[in-house]
């Protein structure tokens, strides 16, 4: 998910079309799909969803969406006291998927835990309170603890947070592309807000393996899943990376951003490749989670930003494709919603 920090990235954008369907995509947000997501139920929503539905109320109100009648920082509360309440381990720390699954013998999973993070990192922005950057901070510890491997690197997907000895093993389960693609958006998120010396050392071994195991540029076939020792099994090689082919693009804006956080040069030309060179079978503009990657790359590559244009105008032009339970709509409306001056 591209956050704001990756819209910085940008250089002034010009008016044209993109800046048209910001405004329409900005009418759309004020006036049906914020105000009914700030309505949506959340009793049976796992932790995961609960994180999604907090982080994009926070950042609603951090781009100045709130009103007298729909104040988006009061929804995000109300999500945040929910999610701490039904779905937090107070005992040993971090979140269950669901209130069934209070139990500590039960395994957490690394890409809700990294979810989590991401919103309260958003949620601390937009309210600045101390307690959710502390908490936020505690989860990504109790993810570093329990979930990385001490031995081989890199997180597994699963772990356990209970009484453990310092022998027995946390961690469980593949090291997939998703669950590492989710951990490296929150620990890119994590350390442009506190600067924690330690965090920047986890982002730093994210960042590569992203880069290096699970998309790169350099082979056709990326792997979406490694036993924890990195050996590959045929299972490995069957399943699609991350889920989907929008998944390459979104770890293009990940990437980016995380080069970004590091002061390290974004590397737009491999950036490009997550983006087209895996969408040759199936065209881009059909996933809607590809609009970051697109706005990232008409935004900071002037020669092809017709080219992007018209994918991204593809991607809109049916209003019922528009997620509203997505930030990266609202990210999109801050990148090109106002014409900047030359």
């Amino acid at each position: 998910m591209v956050s704001m920090l990756c819209v910085s990235l940008g250089v002034s954008a010009r008016a044209d079309d993109l800046n048209a369907r910001a405004a329409q995509v900005k009418e759309q947000l004020q006036t049906t799909l914020l105000p009914a997501l700030a309505q949506t139920p959340t009793a049976n929503k796992s932790a995961e969803s609960l994180a999604a539905l907090l982080q994009t109320l926070s950042r609603a109100h951090r781009l100045g969406y709130s009103t007298p009648e729909h104040n988006y920082l009061d929804a995000a509360r109300v999500q945040y006291q929910f999610l701490r309440s039904a779905r937090e381990d107070k005992t040993s720390g971090g979140f269950y998927d669901d209130a069934s699954g209070k139990n500590p013998a039960l395994a957490k999973s690394s890409q809700t835990q990294a979810q989590v993070v991401s919103a309260l990192v958003e949620y601390a922005h937009a309210s600045g309170q101390s307690e959710p950057r502390a908490l936020a901070i505690k989860t990504w510890r109790l993810l570093r603890d329990r979930a990385r491997d001490k031995t081989n690197g890199g997180y597994y997907d699963f772990f356990l947070s209970g009484a453990l000895s310092p022998t027995q093993l946390s961690g469980s389960g593949l090291k997939s592309a998703q669950t590492h693609l989710r951990l490296l958006e929150a620990g890119t998120a994590l350390f442009a807000f506190t600067r924690d010396r330690s965090i920047r050392r986890d982002l730093e071994e994210l960042l590569d393996l992203n880069e290096g195991r699970f998309f790169p540029t350099d082979r056709p076939d990326p792997i979406s899943s490694y036993a924890p020792d990195w050996k590959i099994t045929t299972l490995n090689l069957l399943v699609p990376i991350g889920g989907s082919l929008s998944e390459s693009a979104r770890a293009g804006v990940a990437i980016a951003c995380a080069q970004d956080a590091l002061g390290l040069p974004v590397r737009w030309i491999d950036f490009v490749r997550r983006v087209d060179d895996v969408n040759q079978s199936a065209p881009l503009a059909l996933a809607p989670s590809a609009l970051p990657a697109l706005s990232l790359l008409a935004r900071n590559i002037p020669n092809s930003r017709e080219h992007r244009a018209a994918q991204i105008d593809e991607l809109l032009k049916d209003s019922q494709r528009i997620s509203a339970t997505s930030s990266d709509f609202l990210d999109f409306v801050a990148a090109f919603d106002a014409p900047s001056s030359p």
